[in-house]
């Protein structure tokens, strides 16, 4: 396999002209030449005329010597232009010699079908896929003569049909299959016309932002990929007989497809208008390979729940993800029976009265083996894994105010048994303040007793050591299995050379008394994020721990450790993605929506609360046991 760094590779040839306008002397002659330059090169000269051609230019270009004699706007203009055609000239000669030339056309062709951008990878579900854009291919035909001819005599490089020139692009591709991305299309005549023309060759077809209300589907056989993001756009007139159809994308839509789709594993859709959720599950009942859901404020205003209409079993769905109403969702859900290897991801915006639903008993698949608390000012995510399976629940307005307890654990899923726990709290660094730290009590939500491994950020710690301690005369131990305690150290908040917390000798004391009870705690890892890697990280009474603890290990790092939660959706050629990812909200927003962290962080933001204007310096860690 051969790659390109294509980065660097266009940077190289992109960059912007070193020339600098000055007081020269400016000659009609010196002129002249310059712009012969793009007539007079000529590639693949004789060594003798091309070191006399050399020794001409040289000359020529000496004759632009500095003489402090000012020159006019429009004749610095003139000369500008000259010389960025001549340096573009000389480009293109240059790149004509290098090494890549030397490989056969069809090479290069194939590795021009991926100059838009890096190849999207299986562990991606793509809504909305990238089309060869007019300026990838004039970026390709600017390199040199013999780029430009094989660009121009590629039907697959002018495949992707799209706004700019349709007409040029379909002549180009002729006898080639077409990925059609138009936008703002207002003539659904010129729309019909193109479909009568290139029907059986158009392979994917995406209309975004249109005007368009019908369609006529009944030519498209070859159809693979359809988005449409229209206006009140049906279905109920449209005989879509689209065998071959794999990823169906529809916003502001109305309906469903009629026909039958056996080859479709992907479905998408966003703000479209759902009568009953009962139609909705017949519609995906009769897909019978459905992988991928995506459903967006599509569920009715008033959803029974009872809807009068058995559990249907998806055997083949490997990820569902929806954004709506806790009380909707979980109507659905119920309806919806998955497999082991499943993954599903839920978000809404709801305050902490309505969550208390079957929407967090969802996952009763397989035992629960780690689980993961994620608290910002307003938000919460809760992220559920089983050996091959995870849940993860979104909620961008969980608490009412940064005042507000985590609830407990036995209340969220009262079957929980997991034997790693995560509790993190994530804030931006201008917001932690020594009043937020007085007025928020980060208490830890009740540990269950199969907990084996604890991860936990600093405002955490001194509840994580109350949690876990052995107090005098006591007749039984919490957390009788616990053997790893993992801190997590925000760098941008505390001051990791040397972090002067009491918390590392409450930690020792911790650790004596739970050996002395049978109970040891055998590993204890310190970990430094947002910091340098080559910057120390000191703890106090290191010491002391390291004598009651068999291991005692630091780590400094710049991104915050994420939960290595099990990769989902096995399949015998290997696992597809880790379930907490959306990697096609940030690539192709149209389509999709904000990502987890964007999500959270702006409600996060949206905030009044008085002790905003503090000032990090303020907070010191300093609590008393």
């Amino acid at each position: 396999m051969i790659r390109i760094r294509a980065s660097s590779f266009w940077r190289r040839f992109n960059r912007t002209p070193d020339f600098k306008c000055c007081d020269i002397l400016l000659t009609s002659s010196s002129v002249q030449l310059i712009r012969s330059y793009s007539c007079t090169m000529r590639p693949r000269q004789a060594a003798n005329s091309q070191c006399s051609n050399l020794e001409h230019w040289k000359s020529s270009l000496a004759m632009l010597t500095v003489h402090h004699v000012r020159m006019s706007l429009e004749e610095t203009e003139e000369l500008e232009l000259a010389l960025d055609t001549a340096r573009a000239t000389v480009r293109r000669e240059r790149n004509s010699m290098l090494p890549v030339h030397r490989l056969p056309p069809e090479l290069l062709t194939k590795i021009f079908y991926y100059a838009p951008e890096a190849a999207v990878s299986r562990e991606e579900v793509v809504w909305n896929p990238t089309v060869f854009r007019l300026r990838d291919v004039a970026k390709l035909m600017a390199v040199c003569g013999r780029w430009r001819e094989i660009v121009e005599n590629t039907a697959i490089l002018w495949s992707s049909v799209s706004d700019w020139d349709v007409e040029t692009f379909s002549q180009r591709a002729q006898h080639v299959r077409l990925a059609c991305h138009f936008r703002q299309v207002s003539s659904e005549d010129a729309i019909q016309q193109f479909l009568r023309t290139n029907g059986l060759r158009i392979r994917e077809f995406h209309i975004l932002e249109s005007d368009i209300y019908s369609l006529d589907l009944s030519l498209l056989h070859e159809l693979e990929a359809f988005s449409l993001a229209g206006f009140s756009w049906s279905w109920s007139n449209i005989d879509s007989n689209l065998p071959r159809l794999r990823s169906l994308a529809l916003r502001n839509c109305i309906g469903f497809p009629r026909g039958p789709l056996p080859s479709l594993t992907q479905v998408s859709l966003r703000n479209c208008d759902i009568h009953d959720i009962s139609s909705l599950l017949r519609f995906l009942s009769q897909v019978p390979n459905l992988r991928d859901l995506h459903l967006k404020d599509c569920l009715p205003r008033h959803v029974p729940q009872d809807i009068g209409i058995a559990t249907f079993a998806f055997k083949h769905l490997r990820r569902l993800v929806v954004d709506d109403e806790p009380a909707k969702i979980a109507v659905l859900l119920s309806h919806m029976a998955l497999k082991s290897g499943s993954a599903v991801v839920t978000r809404s915006d709801a305050p902490i009265d309505t969550v208390k639903s079957a929407i967090l008993r969802t996952f009763n698949v397989e035992p629960i083996t780690k689980l993961a608390i994620i608290r910002r000012r307003r938000s919460l995510t809760l992220i559920i894994c089983g050996p091959t399976s995870a849940a993860c629940h979104s909620w961008s307005k969980f608490f009412g105010t940064v005042r507000a307890q985590l609830p407990s654990i036995m209340d969220l899923i009262p079957e929980a048994r997991p034997r790693e726990l995560w509790v993190y709290e994530s804030h931006s660094s201008h917001m932690v303040t020594k009043q937020w730290v007085k007025a928020t009590k980060m208490d830890l939500p009740g540990i269950p007793d199969s907990v084996e491994a604890i991860v936990a950020s600093v405002p955490f710690f001194p509840e994580l050591l109350r949690s876990i301690d052995v107090p005098d005369n006591a007749t039984s131990v919490a957390c009788p299995v616990l053997r790893t305690v993992h801190i997590l150290v925000d760098g941008k908040k505390y001051h990791v050379r040397r972090w002067r917390s009491p918390w590392t000798a409450h930690l020792s004391t911790v650790a004596a008394r739970r050996a002395n009870a049978g109970h040891p705690i055998q590993r204890v890892k310190f970990t430094s994020f947002h910091t340098s890697s080559k910057r120390s990280f000191a703890l106090e009474g290191i010491r002391a721990l390291r004598s009651m603890v068999d291991h005692v290990d630091r780590a400094t790092q710049m991104d915050c450790p994420i939960m290595e939660m099990p990769l989902v959706c096995t399949l015998p050629d290997g696992p597809w993605w880790p379930s907490w990812v959306d990697k096609w909200d940030l690539r192709y927003p149209d389509t999709g929506w904000n990502s987890d962290e964007e999500l959270c962080s702006y409600y996060d933001m949206d905030s009044e609360d008085p002790y905003m204007d503090a000032t990090q310096d303020e907070f010191e860690w300093s609590p008393s046991m």
